[in-house]
């Protein structure tokens, strides 16, 4: 897999979402399935059938795709400030962040970071 948001650390950059605790999620500009890390794979449902495909169609609530719809569009209008929005998903916790992924100003990508809040029993994360 090519990683082009990184062209200079291609091999780097899958290895480094990879690593983190927090799940990733790479979306394009519109909204289709990039990239995840096994973090997201592991907290939340990504497989790699799922890649190329529109997140939208992985979430039943209304009112999440009106929120994807939103950011989405905020970001290919110009929008450079993350996104942030606490949510509790499955009895769990969760900080998601999203923001814009650029290079020479051209919107590429969207990033979501999925913070898990309540570490309960999860192990050491110091």
């Amino acid at each position: 897999m090519t990683f082009p948001l990184l062209p200079t650390a291609a091999g780097l950059a899958p290895a480094l979402l990879d690593g983190l605790y927090s799940g990733t999620t790479l979306v394009d500009p519109d909204g289709r399935l990039i990239h995840y890390n096994q973090a997201a794979a592991r907290y939340f449902d990504r497989k790699p059938e799922y890649i190329g495909v529109d997140i939208r169609s992985c979430h039943k609530n209304p009112e999440s795709i009106a929120r994807i719809d939103q950011w989405l569009a905020e970001f290919k209008a110009g929008r450079e400030e993350m996104v942030v929005r606490l949510t509790n998903n499955r009895g769990r916790n969760w900080r998601m962040t999203f923001a814009p992924i650029r290079v020479d100003g051209v919107l590429v990508a969207a990033l979501e970071v999925m913070e898990l809040l309540d570490t309960e029993g999860e192990g050491d994360k110091t």
